[in-house]
């Protein structure tokens, strides 16, 4: 996405709106959104059409879920 901001003239120097995606894409920072996947905007994704040569996109909730709970496991909070 910070790609596509940047190719297409979508940044503050050119016009453009800073972004937390932009600063992200700039610093090569990935960007973790664990509730993509089943909001809007991940469902409208959906299967991308590969064309070749093309990035393609991959959204695994099972992964995301494993990662997230491993996280919590590694970093437990008092209970209060």
């Amino acid at each position: 996405m910070g790609a596509y901001l940047v190719k297409n003239g979508k940044t503050p120097q050119a016009g453009g709106k800073d972004s937390i995606v932009l600063a992200a894409y700039e610093k090569n920072v990935p960007i973790f959104c664990p509730a993509f996947s089943d909001c809007s905007a991940g469902f409208a994704g959906g299967p991308p059409a590969c064309t070749p040569g093309q990035a393609v996109v991959s959204i695994d909730s099972a992964k995301d879920f494993y990662e997230l709970t491993q996280l919590k496991i590694a970093n437990p909070r008092p209970v209060c």
